[in-house]
């Protein structure tokens, strides 16, 4: 059996620790083809090395994979474990279609996310870049907030999308005595004291935080403009840590310059890495992280490889798999 791994040597250093080697080598041989995005290899070549293989190993820097491995009469991939968490950026939907498994890391990523969800709803309320520049430039003086209640506490918090990250960053809210507010179609059996908005409109209007966890479809790309930012409360707050495309980016800039009492977190862009002339990282009210609010670190690393190679193991010994990614859970994935 070949195992095929598609990502940098970097990328594989992180994640393709000792326990996920040990498996592989007890069922065939592993190999690394590299994948930059920097020179990224034609579909032909992917073709050519994507057709020996019987499992693909993915992860950021996976390029999207050919259409034309799925109809390949010879084609013996069967299995694609996801060293990551959303697989639409790489995988067509038609994969899935084919039968082909696909896995991720499932709810590894979901606590270090969430808190970084609550790391930037706390520094835009704290108004700690604010503070920062303060420092440097008038120490000793005292510091005016510009939130008249710098305080989580008894904030309403409307979810944009409630998947399992804003699910836990629900929990990790209560004992602030949050109230919580949701806007998601999707969404079933809200937990005791989650209500549900009826509307966007609704809910950009009568919140005081908005975090946005929706996936990004074609139904919600540019979903969030103008219309709704105006809504907005005075000194509310909007965090993004879905993806950037969910929101009209030029007209969040435009509302944000007219509006210098509401404070973005924003942790995906409309184009990543965000533009060296983008004015974002510059406005006073704008709290910026490059795409890496989740952080990452060893102990989230291994957790990512444990699940992996439990599901190798499983693929190789024809038992049931975790974390699998039907053709409907990938319509709604971030």
């Amino acid at each position: 059996m070949l195992f095929l791994g598609l990502y940098t040597a970097e990328y594989e250093r992180t994640f393709v620790l000792d326990e996920l080697r040990q498996v592989m080598s007890r069922f065939g041989r592993y190999e690394r083809y590299d994948c930059s995005s920097k020179d990224p290899p034609s579909p032909q070549e992917l073709l050519r090395r994507l057709a020996p293989a019987d499992v693909a190993l993915t992860g950021w820097p996976t390029p999207r994979f050919p259409e034309a491995l799925v109809d390949l009469p010879d084609r013996r991939l069967k299995y694609i474990c996801h060293l990551a968490g959303a697989v639409g950026y790489f995988l067509p939907r038609r994969y899935l279609e084919a039968g082909i498994l696909c896995t991720n890391w499932g709810d590894r990523g979901i606590w270090p996310f969430a808190e970084g969800a609550l790391a930037l709803m706390l520094a835009c309320l704290k108004a700690t870049h604010r503070i920062g520049r303060h420092m440097r430039t008038s120490p000793g003086t005292a510091f005016p907030f510009p939130h008249p209640s710098p305080t989580l506490r008894g904030k309403r918090v409307g979810f944009v999308g409630y998947g399992a990250i804003a699910r836990t960053l629900t929990g990790m809210l209560r004992p602030m005595l949050c109230r919580f507010g949701v806007y998601d179609p999707y969404a079933q059996d809200l937990p005791e004291g989650v209500g549900r908005w009826a509307s966007l409109e609704d809910l950009f209007a009568e919140s005081d935080i908005i975090t946005l966890h929706c996936g990004l479809t074609p139904e919600t790309t540019g979903m969030i403009g103008r219309d709704l930012l105006e809504r907005m409360k005075p000194h509310a707050i909007c965090i993004n840590t879905a993806r950037g495309k969910v929101v009209r980016e030029g007209e969040l800039i435009e509302f944000l310059r007219r509006r210098p009492d509401v404070t973005a977190g924003l942790d995906v862009f409309e184009t990543e890495p965000l533009p060296a002339d983008s004015p974002l990282p510059h406005m006073d009210n704008v709290i910026c992280y490059p795409h890496c609010v989740g952080g990452g670190n060893a102990t989230f690393s291994r957790l990512a490889a444990e699940a992996a190679a439990r599901n190798l193991q499983a693929f190789c010994t024809g038992q049931p798999l975790q974390y699998v990614i039907t053709p409907e859970k990938y319509d709604r994935m971030t």
